[in-house]
């Protein structure tokens, strides 16, 4: 995880509207870093051109992260910056493409990645856009291109102004920006009550947009365009059982095997269900394979009142503590059983509101919070089964018929009705009831 700021005027120049010293332009892009520390504790930097002024501040979570951002070179007789955020998973592969095309670096980081990708085309870029957001700016053209990872695992907000753009990793990076005013739109006022319905680029935010994945926005002095790179396609499933269950195991396999590196102090979330136990039992079997050394650590997270006051759902059935202790003892990682209280999730949900900037998902941000502060301790990486829900169609919403029959988004039915704390002719004037 990483950040990464930027301030670009192509019609004045940065700062010459308010007749800013490049000193106080600095300040306003560390004051953008500032505002995302969290996601860069292990270094930051700017970088100032005449027409922009870019910041980036990083972890480092690969032996390819080099805290080497801004990468400002020529490429093909362009100068040419770059900043990413996120990790790039195919490295090996894309080593391989590029080696036939000339000497190699000295040494390989995914700046070196991206750069060469770029000399030979944006389009090729792209490849590499597994788990990144991506700055290429062509200093000939006069260009920005701002470039989001396939699935959004990567956030990148944006906001237009006379002539030029803002952009950072968090909404909260661009309101520290003295050109943007921070103003709820009250039409969006349904967003904030209900994050679940907020749509690909929506913000309850005036003038603030957020790059939808898989999506690249070009700007430059004729304005802007936003095009989709990447998107799933359906197709039908003719595969039996048995070929299904081999070919996502080999995908999972094969996954693990180019992410999972041993060099870099990391850790696993284990739940005890399926996708968080999948992922550590490979990671196991990768360093069993490659004899690195100690067993894998995995933590599970949970409450003093889980006992008395816990309430079975849909989403979440059963306490997840026991069933992540019976999973750890049979793969042999050393597990920790973290507990809280329930006014440790209260303490926290003020900084998970800073860090994602905007309104979150009930205690979920919380309690993630409240583990991965105590993961940071000794890890740098956290392995987790997130997102396989999303992408195995894991939710009651994806398969039962009851809930996709809802006149309505199937996810929304389940979620906290804040409508009611409303008064009633702000609910009439919005239309949220």
């Amino acid at each position: 995880m990483s950040g990464m700021a930027g301030w670009v005027d192509l019609r004045h120049g940065v700062g010459q509207q308010a007749n800013l010293p490049h000193s106080k332009v600095t300040k306003v892009i560390l004051d953008m870093i500032a505002a995302m520390a969290g996601r860069g504790p292990d270094g930051q930097a700017v970088w100032l051109g005449p027409d922009l002024a870019l910041g980036h501040c990083s972890t480092v979570a690969s032996r390819y992260d080099f805290n080497e951002q801004p990468w400002i070179g020529e490429i093909r007789g362009a100068t040419v910056a770059i900043m990413y955020t996120g990790q790039i998973y195919n490295m090996w592969q894309l080593q391989q493409e590029l080696a036939s095309f000339g000497p190699a670096p000295d040494r390989w980081s995914y700046a070196e990645i991206i750069r060469a990708r770029l000399w030979r085309g944006y389009g090729t870029a792209r490849s590499a856009l597994r788990a990144c957001s991506l700055l290429p700016l062509d200093g000939q053209k006069r260009e920005l291109l701002l470039a989001r990872d396939r699935l959004g695992l990567q956030p990148l907000y944006y906001t237009l102004t006379d002539g030029g753009i803002i952009f950072a990793s968090v909404p909260t990076a661009i309101q520290a920006h003295p050109q943007f005013t921070a103003k709820l739109d009250r039409s969006a006022l349904a967003i904030v009550l209900q994050p679940r319905m907020a749509m690909p680029g929506e913000t309850p935010l005036k003038g603030l947009h957020e790059l939808p994945p898989a999506n690249v926005l070009s700007f430059s002095k004729r304005g802007h365009t936003q095009v989709r790179y990447w998107q799933l396609e359906s197709a039908p499933h003719t595969d039996n059982f048995e070929q299904t269950s081999d070919h996502v195991r080999a995908l999972l396999e094969g996954v693990v095997a180019r992410q999972f590196e041993d060099q870099v102090p990391s850790a696993a979330m284990l739940s005890g269900g399926i996708d968080s136990t999948s992922v550590a039992a490979l990671v196991m079997k990768q360093l069993a394979t490659r004899g690195a050394g100690p067993a894998l650590d995995t933590f599970c997270l949970k409450f003093d009142t889980d006992e008395d006051a816990f309430t079975s759902s849909e989403l979440r059935p059963d306490i997840d503590a026991p069933f992540a202790a019976l999973a750890a003892e049979y793969m042999g990682t050393r597990h920790t059983t973290l507990s809280a209280t329930m006014q440790d999730l209260l303490n926290v949900i003020p900084a998970t509101r800073t860090a994602r900037g905007l309104p979150g998902w009930g205690q979920f941000d919380a309690s993630m919070y409240l583990l991965f502060e105590r993961m940071r301790d000794n890890f740098s990486v956290a392995l987790t089964g997130e997102a396989a829900d999303e992408i195995f169609g894991g939710y009651p919403y994806y398969f039962k018929p009851d809930l996709l029959a809802r006149a309505q988004f199937p996810w929304l039915g389940d979620g906290p009705k804040l409508a009611d704390y409303l008064s009633p002719a702000l609910i009439t004037a919005q239309q949220v009831a």
